[in-house]
């Protein structure tokens, strides 16, 4: 009986002000907020794959398989400025060298 109503609690919590639960495609849910993340684990066994990523963690969701609609960015390279110097050497004239970007679309 508890555990019923510890799982009727959760899943009211999850309707109210929640703008992902109800997309049922990876494409709707991205669009319909930033903070939605969508569930591509085949063995995700919880009713809603659209939800906010630390919900579709609590509710066993893998976390590589989760995709969500979030920019990144990550420096690879980050070497200082400097002129060409010697024979064996480079000059940097730009400063980070390479990076990773994920851009996402604006809603």
């Amino acid at each position: 009986m508890v555990a019923v109503l510890l799982v009727l609690l959760k899943s009211n919590k999850l309707m109210s002000d929640n703008p992902c639960i109800f997309e049922d495609t990876c494409e709707r849910c991205l669009r319909a907020d930033i903070s939605c993340a969508w569930c591509t684990d085949k063995l995700y066994e919880m009713r809603y794959r659209c939800l906010n990523h630390s919900q579709l963690l609590e509710f066993g969701c893998h976390p590589d398989h989760i995709y969500e609609n979030e920019p990144k960015l990550h420096i690879l390279e980050d070497s200082d400025v400097h002129d060409y110097v010697s024979a064996n050497s480079q000059a940097v004239q730009v400063q980070p060298q390479r990076v990773y970007l994920k851009l996402v679309k604006c809603l």
